[in-house]
């Protein structure tokens, strides 16, 4: 499943600091709070915000949760030097989100540039798998060899390429008919 960027980023920072909140304010009525545990959670809360929305909303969850986490524990001064790693943190997962995303966007536009010329193209374009099966035939292709994609998808190229050598021009300079596609 590919990350797609919430619609507003602002969406981002207030469910990662809302997430925040509700996992660390519950330990507020505990007589044990574990600041190390709690303060991890905040991080990853923030960097996942981050991920999601962009550093900025990593950063509004990142504050929430550790603003959170200082209200519960005994010695929220502790707490602090968590704040410049969740900063990094929340940073460096919000431009590792935004690359991720950028990759995703370019690689669906070339797919739908390569599947317009795919339909648009005279020229035959055949796609293989690893082992050298037809798993896409063009209309190009169809009209240069005869053969519907029905015909050959699914079919190991060397198969067909072995009948249409196999045919050619007669001793009249005329094309043979087309091949029978050989089982």
């Amino acid at each position: 499943m590919s990350p797609r960027r919430f619609a507003q980023p602002w969406l981002a920072a207030a469910v990662g600091a809302a997430l925040a909140a509700a996992v660390v304010l519950p330990f507020m009525a505990s007589p044990y709070a574990p600041p190390e545990l709690l303060t991890a959670l905040a991080l990853v809360i923030g960097g996942l915000a981050g991920f999601l929305g962009g550093p900025l909303p990593g950063l509004v969850a990142l504050l929430a949760g550790l603003g959170s986490v200082a209200v519960v524990v005994d010695r929220p001064g502790r707490v602090a030097l968590a704040l410049p790693v969740g900063a990094a943190l929340a940073i460096a997962t919000g431009l590792l989100g935004a690359r991720v995303r950028r990759r995703e966007r370019e690689r669906a536009l070339a797919l739908t540039e390569l599947s317009a010329i795919r339909e648009t193209a005279a020229e035959a374009i055949v796609d293989l798998d690893r082992d050298g099966a037809i798993t896409n035939w063009n209309q190009g292709a169809e009209a240069i060899y005869g053969y519907s994609s029905n015909d050959v998808e699914g079919r190991p190229l060397s198969r067909f390429a072995t009948a249409q050598r196999s045919t050619g021009t007669s001793s009249s300079g005329e094309p043979m008919a087309k091949p029978f596609w050989p089982h």
